[in-house]
């Protein structure tokens, strides 16, 4: 990692080096990361050359195995984190950037909790104008670290470590600036709290800390009306969320669906049912540090898109959550229901003031696991209408050949555009990407739905529509 002063004065910098830590068989891994953060033991080691040096076991052996991982800093690491709650946390989720400004040191504490990272922060560096400086960062693995780690492992690391050092061949790359997407670039949509006004003459059991409202429940039947306010939630190291389900069975159907709402801006993950599988993905981190995960959303405001993270409150009922974005110019509201007779989802956004345009995407599976599946995806631009349906090869496509999803819109007239990860660029060229996405023009009101069968019958040749197959 190298730093150059390009400007007139002298500057100080450091540098942090983050690097996720899974180590495990990938359906272990991806079926529940928190699970096996929990099972990740981290011992941090006192070197006199690389400074803290973090080790981590999974404890839970991967097929009679204990992989094992090292990081370490050649110039020396002069602080550490175990766990990515320690420099994102709950303040990430509506935030633009990690809160450690220059001049904070990490705290230097081990944890063990549910997002495992090594995390190494050099030490301070002054640059005059033209000088550069640079640190390395270094890793060592092992699939199978029988014994715990300890401080014997630094002999070994400091050995692997130099001998990789030594292998090492400078060369010449050519750099280019990568292509980054609208939801890369997009800051978050920062929202007012809306204090005391919100239901100010039904309010039931509120919760205070400090003299602030974090939330409270709504009478409206036998109270099953929840309301957190965005303060709680940035207090939470486990985001507040909802688990939506259609019809009216308490046990499993395979007709119903399901969907995970999280406040931070998730507007349905995991989206699927036991028969149908999923079509959005899962959101796979508790402080929003990756934004693409399930259905997302962002909002053009002054000519620029936000992305829709924390709202001023969040709502919970029964069968429906509504999150509700206070800004300055207007207020957006985004409600999602689960259908009480039908496999069904809806979504509708509601703006109060000065419309404005959305862009709405959504992470498809399209089968029982994330990242492991290709389906057939039919846009038909004419009708505003996507149309899934599994690989004839997969487990799902093979069990229910005719099953089917279907997105639509009751408000076609304010789709502007219907599309896949190309709607995501600023150059709307494709990348290959598992999105799909929705462009509105200037809107009010704007409603969709996604509507699971088992029996949908596929389309045949040469029946009209404008459709294409993604």
């Amino acid at each position: 990692m190298r730093h150059a002063n390009a400007g007139a004065a002298a500057v100080s910098c450091d540098a942090v080096f983050v690097q996720d830590l899974g180590l495990g068989e990938r359906n272990f891994v991806t079926g529940n990361e928190a699970f096996a953060s929990q099972y990740i033991d981290h011992h941090v080691a006192g070197h006199p050359r690389f400074g803290s040096v973090v080790m981590s076991r999974q404890n839970l052996p991967q097929c009679g195995r204990h992989l094992w991982a090292a990081h370490g800093c050649f110039e020396g690491a002069k602080s550490f984190a175990t766990d990515a709650l320690q420099l994102f946390g709950p303040g990430y989720r509506d935030a633009a950037s990690a809160d450690l400004p220059f001049g904070t040191s990490l705290r230097g504490v081990r944890l063990q909790h549910e997002a495992a990272c090594a995390i190494l922060q050099s030490g301070v560096r002054s640059l005059a104008p033209g000088e550069e400086a640079a640190w390395t960062f270094f890793g060592t693995f092992n699939p199978d670290h029988c014994a715990p780690s300890s401080d014997e492992d630094l002999a070994r690391i400091e050995e692997e470590a130099k001998s990789a050092l030594s292998a090492f061949a400078p060369s010449e790359i050519a750099l280019a600036a990568p292509m980054r997407s609208i939801v890369q670039d997009a800051l978050p949509l920062r929202c007012d709290l809306a204090g005391e006004a919100i239901h100010s003459t039904s309010r039931l059991h509120e919760e205070w800390r400090d003299g602030r409202l974090l939330s409270y429940f709504v009478e409206e039947g036998a109270l099953n009306r929840h309301v957190v306010l965005r303060e709680k939630d940035r207090l939470m190291k486990r985001r507040h969320g909802s688990i939506l389900k259609t019809g009216q069975s308490l046990l499993p159907d395979e007709n119903a669906l399901s969907a995970t709402c999280w406040m931070h801006g998730v507007f349905a993950a995991q989206l699927g049912g036991s028969a149908l599988h999923k079509l959005f993905s899962v959101s796979r981190d508790a402080y929003n540090i990756v934004r693409t995960g399930g259905l997302r959303m962002l909002a053009e405001i002054a000519g620029e898109w936000r992305l829709l993270t924390l709202p001023s409150y969040f709502e919970m009922g029964l069968s429906d959550c509504r999150w509700v974005y206070r800004t300055e110019s207007r207020t957006i509201t985004v409600q999602a229901v689960a259908s009480a007779g039908d496999s069904a989802f809806q979504w509708e956004i509601a703006v109060e003031g000065e419309p404005c345009r959305f862009l709405i995407f959504g992470q498809l599976v399209l089968g029982e696991r994330d990242f492991n599946h290709a389906g057939i995806v039919e846009v038909d631009g004419e009708a505003k209408r996507f149309t899934f349906r599994p690989d004839p090869e997969s487990l799902w496509g093979k069990t229910y050949p005719d099953a089917a999803y279907r997105l639509v819109t009751s408000t076609p007239g304010e789709a502007e555009a219907l599309g896949g990860d190309e709607l995501l660029f600023a150059d709307g060229q494709p990348r290959g990407m598992p999105y799909i996405a929705m462009r509105t023009a200037p809107t009010r009101t704007f409603r969709f739905a996604v509507v699971g069968s088992m029996t949908d019958p596929p389309r045949r040749p040469g029946l009209p529509g404008n459709t294409k197959a993604m």
